[in-house]
């Protein structure tokens, strides 16, 4: 249970820090990437998906993706360069 809460809150921790960087003046649908080291076939891996799909359906204007990078340290390498590039805006 505390696991699910802190995946939980780390999304919703996510998605408010992205809509106060992009300044919540789009009303389109925003997409996000959630990186996580977890074995894809792996029970964690299908409670972090079962986290996601329970967030998306609570967040009309919000959607995250979530993507298994490897290890941890190929996730933490991905989520270093993905947060140094930038945000990414498609409309």
């Amino acid at each position: 249970m505390l696991k699910k809460a802190v995946v939980f809150r780390s999304i919703v921790v996510l998605c408010s820090l992205l809509l106060l960087i992009g300044g919540g003046a789009a009303q389109d649908a925003i997409t996000l990437q959630f990186f996580y080291p977890v074995g894809v076939a792996g029970p964690l891996a299908q409670a972090i998906d079962s986290y996601v799909a329970e967030f998306n359906a609570t967040h009309d204007h919000i959607q995250v993706e979530p993507v298994f990078t490897g290890g941890y340290s190929e996730n933490m390498a991905r989520a270093t360069a993905a947060i140094l590039s930038g945000p990414t805006f498609t409309h």
